[in-house]
C-alpha cells in the first residue's frame, strides 16, 4: 500500500526501525560515502546511481528498481 507507513503505526514504526538499521549497516561497510542515504532525493545517492547507468552497467540488486527515480535516471543517461 502506497504511504503504509504514513496510514499505519506498525508500518511506520517498522519504516523507521528499517532505516535506521540501514544506516548502520552502510555506515559498518563504510559505503555511506559512497552510495549516500539511499533515498531518492539525496544526490550521494543518485550520482552513484548514475555512475552505473553511464558505465551500462547493470544495477546492483541491492537498488529498488520501482523508484520513479530510477526511470529518471535512465532517461537521463539515454538523453543526457
Amino acid at each position: 500500500e502506497p504511504k503504509a507507513d504514513l496510514n499505519h503505526h506498525p508500518c511506520g514504526a517498522a519504516s523507521v526501525f528499517a532505516k535506521v538499521h540501514r544506516d548502520q549497516a552502510l555506515r559498518a561497510l563504510g559505503a555511506a560515502e559512497r552510495i549516500g542515504s539511499g533515498y531518492p532525493s539525496d544526490p550521494v545517492t543518485r550520482a552513484w546511481i548514475q555512475g552505473f547507468l553511464s558505465r551500462g552497467e547493470a544495477l546492483p540488486d541491492s537498488v529498488r528498481r520501482r523508484w520513479g527515480t530510477i526511470g529518471a535516471l535512465q532517461q537521463q543517461s539515454l538523453f543526457g
